[in-house]
């Protein structure tokens, strides 16, 4: 089965001054459709910075990305934002929502920076809502919502538009343990569902158990299953 996303020697340097730091050496990761892989790590181990290289936020210093068989590492700066909107959902820890927003105006949003638009686009947001078990939240605005329902919602908005790559960047971070644990394995069952591959960035071991692959990540280096 072909990858939705294949890394292969990945790289990054950053330059400090005189020196030089080498948050990402030499990673190499594929994941296929439906599958979630786990990448586990300590704080300042390169997690967040190999995640972004993997959503075309971060140009690496060195070695290839291919998305959806399309390699996105060299590709001009004016390319990646299509290439993020229609190949990647995204889950951060402070669930980026619009504060102004309904839940279900969040989701319908995202649909429409996609091209999905009126009524189509609400009957989906709609949809996806219910899907994650905020049928009867659509109206209810981000600060009426918990923890674990602001992530639901924003698992919902990242599998607006059907992209085959979702990364989540430490998506139980600000969720207590039982909540974080749901809200992973809700979003293994969708990966699964919806035939999406999945990369979650964490230092919560609680949640291996819920992961297809673990790798770990220390001081830049990638090793553990899934590491091609």
């Amino acid at each position: 089965m072909e990858p939705v996303i294949e890394v292969e020697r990945l790289r990054k340097v950053y330059a400090e001054g005189a020196e030089t730091v080498e948050a990402v050496r030499d990673a190499s990761l594929r994941v296929a459709p439906g599958e979630v892989v786990a990448i586990m790590g300590p704080s300042g181990s390169g997690k967040t910075t190999l995640l972004s290289m993997m959503g075309c936020l971060l140009r690496p210093t060195s070695g290839r990305i291919v998305i959806a068989g399309r390699e996105v590492q060299a590709l001009p700066e004016r390319d990646l934002p299509a290439i993020r909107q229609l190949h990647v959902g995204f889950i951060f820890q402070s669930f980026n929502l619009f504060a102004a927003l309904t839940a279900r105006e969040n989701v319908q949003v995202a649909l429409e920076i996609k091209g999905v638009k009126g009524m189509e686009a609400r009957r989906e947001a709609e949809a996806l809502l219910q899907r994650v078990g905020l049928g009867d939240r659509m109206r209810f605005l981000p600060r009426d919502l918990s923890g674990g329902q602001k992530q639901r919602v924003s698992i919902a908005r990242a599998l607006a538009g059907r992209p085959p790559l979702i990364l989540a960047d430490e998506p139980t971070g600000n969720l207590d343990s039982r909540t974080g644990h749901q809200v992973v394995a809700l979003l293994r069952e969708l990966a699964r569902e919806k035939r999406s591959a999945v990369v979650v960035v964490t230092h919560d071991t609680r949640l291996a158990d819920v992961a297809d692959h673990i790798c770990h990540l220390e001081d830049g280096v990638l090793t553990g299953a899934g590491n091609a």
